[in-house]
């Protein structure tokens, strides 16, 4: 996260380098000057004549100063050296800069940073040692021939401008010659030769290592770096984990700052810290938690309203109170951004100290919480919302099971240990009801998807995977956390408060008319996207779709057509949700958008609803788009990492079941193969194209299918298979599968002949 250092020099408003003194240019000055003179450009003798004419300092202290400020707008691609010794805009030369993203498959591009401008194909031979994720400088070439003709565009790396991957976990490769570190990222697709200093004891063959990269890829496509950490070999305790977590560089230990200012922290709720608080001790409030939970960072009572409402209390753990900005805790929850629940293991924002004891709301114990009270009308329309800092006395620990199984019966057979809290309960049940029912009145999309669950063996192991089970306590809490959340953000815009929204975008017209098409070939109903698209439109062809033999794939399309929901200062409304209004606040002790709307909310009840001053307010919201970017870019990490390790268990769990037939349904189509889902275990392995062998097939990437050439067989997203596991690879921990019963047609595969030099007669 990009965070302010103390005791540095200021910096201009675009934050590239120390700020003019008043006879010295500043970087945008100088930048502003080389762009003044387009594709003639600018010597540095003529940059100082310039300068000193214009301010009569001293030319050879000019002159130093201009060749530093030179260096800093070539290394952040503002200017480019050109022909002559001139410097150039990058805007007025060929050169386009922007991100290197490369596919497993080897296929290297960079995405610009200037909106609107096409992607840049690099060959292998144009990366001149530049890696996945630089960020690069790239020289638009005439394209090929083919290339010309696709439309692509084709460029060489001239310069690589940032490398933020310092660390590669790999492979300890010992052959024939020199060993070689082999990355575990596919898309780095070269050894790493090791230098320096091995650790003791030394890696052993196979064992994962974490590697210092001291230089990229050379001409003979090898790497350079220094051995730094041994991670264990495949099958002992733990490495999974530590593999996964050193790949996506996410922090397992705090800083002993960070873990000391927690335990500096007092254990109990002192006098003063009910000053300005509601006090809701007598509320029958309680928790609802999966029954492995140790952090219950949310808890919930009711009472009956006016004219049939229903009062909901969402009481949530005030993390703001002892996670103050600037501190070391808040440093440390800042960078991870979230907590990363791995199989078996949680890798928390905060320490344990923070999130499973002081703000972990446990039975029997005063805890100190963020109320938001609102009704529910019979409706399920959401009323009179209010929140404020609480302290609050938790009734019971209650598990997801539990509840489910006491909401199945009438109030009277409950358990008499649920009397304290059983009619509180029974209205929360009734008002997520409502709440529910109204949600999908408005077209809300729901998605109720089945999640694996893997239960390990104390050794951490797989001993079986179980469909997640959904319950109606599921439901319920869900259901009041959504509607917290749209309270809150009420709160916060009328307010005109600033803060971090939780925002999920219309999908593009682009999209909706690629779902359309398919939807429609396979009989569906989907009318012409309208403006403004309603998410209604899309629950009701799921809803359409639902017990056919269409449904999963429908399912799968409708996940592909949406927007991928991000943080940000904007209030743009949660398509998914049909909410104008919506962020995330239920949460603080996990994720750390939470945690700074809190501290939005108690700056707007500290302050009695005035607004901020226009300075104070620029300042406020420039630096909650940088922490809404970076939590939206941890966020995608910590899923990366949980789908990562997930697979990694699955894999090893198949390992010696190789050669057994399982049925499945295909979840991806590409032109190399079909991607299938096995039905019994949530994991995924692919059907090569080479194994489909009763026809030859194209790919056709709108519709999301292979077609027969001959017989006219396709195979769709949500197709039923069977299929045989024919090997498990342990190097890249991919599965490969053969359909079952294919008999080959020799007419579509004609047999190759073999490579060599051909026989003369």
């Amino acid at each position: 996260m990009s965070r302010e250092d103390k005791g540095n020099p200021k910096t201009t408003a675009a934050g590239s380098g120390p700020e003019p003194d008043g006879r010295w240019p500043g970087d945008e000055e100088v930048a502003g000057v080389i762009a003044s003179r387009r594709g003639r450009g600018m010597s540095l003798a003529q940059l100082v004549s310039h300068f000193a004419a214009e301010s009569g300092a001293d030319r050879v202290e000019l002159r130093r100063r201009l060749k530093r400020t030179i260096r800093r707008l070539e290394s952040g691609g503002q200017i480019v050296a050109g022909r002559g010794k001139r410097y150039f805009a990058r805007e007025a030369s060929n050169l386009v800069k922007g991100r290197l993203e490369v596919t497993a498959g080897g296929v290297a591009t960079v995405e610009p940073e200037t909106p609107g401008r096409p992607p840049v194909l690099i060959g292998k031979a144009g990366l001149r040692g530049a890696m996945a994720g630089d960020t690069v400088l790239v020289r638009v070439e005439r394209p090929r021939r083919r290339a010309r003709t696709a439309g692509v565009t084709e460029g060489v790396v001239v310069k690589i401008l940032e490398r933020p991957q310092r660390h590669v976990v790999g492979r300890w490769s010992v052959g024939s010659g020199r060993p070689t570190v082999r990355p575990v990222n596919r898309k780095l697709a070269f050894p790493i030769l090791p230098v320096g200093p091995l650790p003791s004891p030394e890696p052993r063959p196979d064992e994962f290592v974490v590697v210092e990269l001291l230089s990229g890829p050379d001409r003979s496509r090898h790497a350079q770096g220094r051995v730094r950490e041994l991670l264990g070999v495949l099958g002992e305790p733990g490495v999974e984990d530590r593999v996964v977590l050193r790949f996506h560089d996410i922090p397992e230990e705090f800083p002993s700052r960070a873990v000391e200012e927690s335990e500096e922290l007092p254990a109990e709720v002192r006098p003063g810290d009910l000053r300005g608080r509601w006090d809701l001790r007598d509320r029958p409030a309680i928790t609802i938690d999966g029954i492995t939970a140790r952090d219950f960072d949310d808890a919930v009572s009711a009472r009956k309203g006016r004219d049939g409402s229903i009062v909901v209390e969402v009481h949530i753990a005030d993390v703001s109170h002892f996670v103050r900005p600037g501190g070391a805790l808040d440093t440390a929850a800042g960078e991870r951004g979230t907590s990363v629940y791995l199989p078996g293991r949680c890798v928390p924002m905060l320490p344990e100290r923070i999130s499973n004891d002081l703000c972990s709301l446990r039975e029997g114990v005063d805890r100190l919480t963020f109320t938001v009270v609102f009704e529910v009308g019979p409706e399920g329309e959401i009323s009179r919302w209010k929140a404020r800092p609480s302290v609050i006395h938790s009734r019971r620990r209650c598990t997801y099971a539990e509840v489910a199984e006491w909401l199945e019966r009438p109030e009277a057979r409950w358990p008499a240990e649920t009397r304290p809290f059983a009619r509180s309960l029974g209205l929360l049940a009734e008002a997520a009801d409502r709440l529910g029912a109204a949600r999908r009145r408005l077209g809300s999309i729901d998605f109720d998807l089945e999640e694996p669950r893997v239960i390990l063996d104390p050794e951490g192991r797989v001993v079986s995977i179980e469909p997640g089970a959904r319950n109606r306590a599921h439901r319920l809490i869900e259901e009041l956390m959504v509607a917290a959340n749209q309270c809150v953000a009420h709160i916060l815009m009328e307010a005109d408060q600033p803060a971090i929204y939780r925002v999920h975008d219309v999908p593009t017209p682009e999209r909706l008319e690629d779902l359309r098409t398919v939807v429609t070939e396979l009989g569906f109903e989907f009318p012409e996207p309208e403006h403004p698209f309603r998410p209604v439109v899309l629950q009701d062809l799921l809803e359409q779709a639902a017990g056919t033999e269409h449904q999963r794939l429908v399912s799968s399309l409708v996940l592909r057509t949406l927007a991928r929901a991000v943080y940000t200062p904007e209030p743009r409304g949660h398509f998914a949700l049909a909410t104008a209004a919506y962020l995330h606040f239920t949460s603080p002790i996990r994720r750390y958008p939470d945690l700074i709307v809190h501290r939005s909310l108690r700056a707007l009840v500290e302050s009695g609803g005035s607004p901020l001053e226009a300075g104070d307010r620029a300042l406020v919201e420039a630096e909650l788009e940088k922490i809404a970017q970076w939590c939206s870019q941890t966020e995608r990490r910590a899923e990366a990492a949980e789908r990562m390790a997930m697979h990694w268990k699955k894999v090893l769990f198949l390992k010696d079941r190789v050669g057994e037939v399982f049925r499945g349904h295909v979840a991806g189509v590409t032109e190399f193969g079909l991607f299938v889902q096995l039905d019994e275990l949530f994991v995924d392995g692919l059907i090569h194209i080479t194994e489909l062998v009763d026809d030859y097939y194209v790919h056709d990437l709108g519709r999301h299918t292979l077609r027969g050439e001959r017989t006219g067989r396709t195979w769709r997203l949500g197709d039923p298979v069977e299929v045989r596991l024919s090997r498990v690879d342990l190097d890249t921990m991919q599965l490969a599968l053969v359909p079952v019963d294919m008999v080959p047609d020799r007419k579509s595969h004609p047999p190759r002949r073999p490579r060599g030099r051909r026989k003369t007669e």
